[in-house]
């Protein structure tokens, strides 16, 4: 649901984009990663049109991790406080 949620989202600024830059076709290539890290199988082939490296996926993980480390740790000391 959300991959087609995404890209009816973003498809007025593809055709934007194409008459700006002159672009022959643009794509919307939704990557959808999810609050708690969680990938959908969509992202796999999303990486793989966009030609960057499947293991990518494990970045965008260890990334939202983080994230939602940092905001855990600012709630805590905000509590606090």
């Amino acid at each position: 649901m959300k991959y087609n949620e995404k890209i009816q989202k973003y498809l007025p600024l593809s055709q934007d984009i194409r008459d700006t830059w002159q672009q022959e076709v643009v794509s919307v290539i939704p990557v959808i990663v999810g609050a708690t890290g969680e990938i959908p199988k969509s992202l796999h082939e999303a990486l793989k049109q966009l030609g960057l490296p499947q293991q990518l996926y494990k970045q965008l993980q260890k990334t939202v991790t983080v994230i939602l480390e940092a905001c855990h740790i600012m709630r805590k000391t905000l509590n606090e406080a």
